[in-house]
C-alpha cells in the first residue's frame, strides 16, 4: 500500500480543495552497507583533499560552482537559504492542460492524489478534468 507523502491543498479560483498525494509505486530496494572484506567492519566516507591526499574536517568544507579550470564562484550556505522559495503547503492552479501537451521527462514518477477532506469539493475538480480530457 502506498503512504501519503504530502497534504495539503490545491487552489484554482475561489476553490481551495484539501488534498493528500500518495505514491503509485512503492520502492522496494535491497540496501547493502559496505564492509572491509578483512574485519567485515562497516566503512566510513570521508572527504579528502585532492591536493595534499589528507581528510577534510566538515567545517574547513564550502560549497563552490565551477566556472573554468580551478576557478570557482563559492557559495556561502546562508545565501542558498536567502534564496530557497517560502515552503508552502498550497498548489496554485493557474491553467489546466491536455496530457499531450506535457513533456514525458514530467512523467518519470506516478503519484495518486486524494482528497483529505470536503470530497465534494475534489469530486467536482475530477469530473472538470475529465470533462476536458474529453473535449
Amino acid at each position: 500500500m502506498s503512504s501519503t507523502i504530502w497534504v495539503g491543498n490545491i487552489r484554482f479560483g475561489n476553490a481551495n480543495i484539501p488534498v493528500k498525494l500518495h505514491t503509485a509505486v512503492s520502492q522496494n530496494r535491497v540496501q547493502f552497507h559496505l564492509l572491509h572484506k578483512l574485519d567485515r567492519v562497516k566503512l566510513q566516507q570521508r572527504m579528502i583533499c585532492a591536493y595534499d591526499k589528507m581528510p577534510v574536517l566538515a567545517d574547513e568544507q564550502i560549497k563552490g560552482f565551477p566556472v573554468e579550470g580551478r576557478k570557482y564562484i563559492l557559495i556561502d550556505p546562508e545565501e542558498l537559504h536567502e534564496v530557497e522559495p517560502e515552503s508552502s503547503r498550497t498548489i496554485d492552479v493557474h491553467e489546466f492542460v491536455k496530457r499531450g501537451e506535457i513533456d514525458p521527462v514530467f512523467m518519470e514518477r506516478s503519484y495518486y492524489l486524494a482528497a483529505d477532506a470536503a470530497p465534494e469539493s475534489y469530486n467536482a475538480l475530477v469530473e472538470a478534468l475529465k470533462e476536458m480530457e474529453a473535449e
